[in-house]
């Protein structure tokens, strides 16, 4: 009997473990999904709509929307680096008032992220240049 209780007590804290860490893995934030602009800036809304990107780490491609025009590309990630290919596609929208190419540049000069608090930080190096928070998918009918 005792052999047999030393084994239980040994499954019962081998399978503790082995939910635990799924519980925990479960948990962790992910790029994959769309994420919203967390505006700073009365000029990052200046045309009238937030800034939005969709990242599929599938095919390492993003799609989104600069507040101003649509935009698509493709990025490379690796452990907390992020790189956004030079050549960022655009629509041709004209909007008043919103400085497009600065949102774009600052894209281009991302080289990491990290989640803080189920927030997307975008980083220069370590220095947050935005926040994102992800789109809740809305359920089908």
């Amino acid at each position: 009997m005792k052999c047999s209780n030393r084994y239980i007590k040994y499954l019962t804290g081998l399978l503790m473990m082995l939910f635990s860490g799924m519980h925990s893995f479960a948990q962790q934030p992910t790029l994959s999904g769309t994420w919203v602009l967390q505006p700073v800036l009365p000029s990052d809304t200046a045309a009238g709509a937030r800034p939005s990107i969709s990242f599929n780490t599938g095919n390492s491609s993003f799609t989104g929307f600069t507040g101003c025009n649509d935009m698509s590309g493709n990025f490379k990630t690796k452990d907390g680096d992020l790189s956004f290919a030079k050549e960022i596609r655009l629509s041709k929208k004209i909007c008043e008032g919103y400085n497009e190419k600065e949102f774009v540049m600052n894209l281009l000069r991302v080289n990491g992220y990290k989640f803080q608090d189920g927030i997307l930080v975008l980083l220069i190096n370590t220095t947050p240049v935005s926040r994102w928070t992800r789109k809740e998918q809305q359920a089908a009918l």
